[in-house]
């Protein structure tokens, strides 16, 4: 929260000082920072959609394995939890 705060203020400032500066290679200058400070920016925020993107690609993997190993386990105890079932509809006939 401190460094959107902190952001928020040097925008302000940077803003403030483009208005009243007269001087074209001040204002140049401050141009500058501030296209520089949005291209880094973005890239961080790239980064991050990246790095998120990677993150849930590898949780959907570890999920699907999950389940596929929680499935593999039911098949191979269904004869033993439901072995009286099959017992009881053998029988009969």
């Amino acid at each position: 929260m401190l460094l959107l705060l902190l952001n928020d203020m040097l925008d302000m400032i940077f803003a403030t000082l483009l208005i009243g500066s007269l001087n074209g290679s001040n204002r140049g200058a401050l141009a500058n920072i501030a296209r520089d400070k949005r291209a880094h920016i973005m890239f961080g925020d790239q980064r991050l959609t990246t790095l998120y993107a990677d993150f849930a690609f590898v949780q959907c993997n570890l999920h699907r394995l999950r389940l596929r190993i929680t499935w593999g386990v039911d098949l191979l105890h269904a004869p033993v939890w439901h072995g009286h079932l099959h017992q009881a509809s053998t029988v009969g006939g």
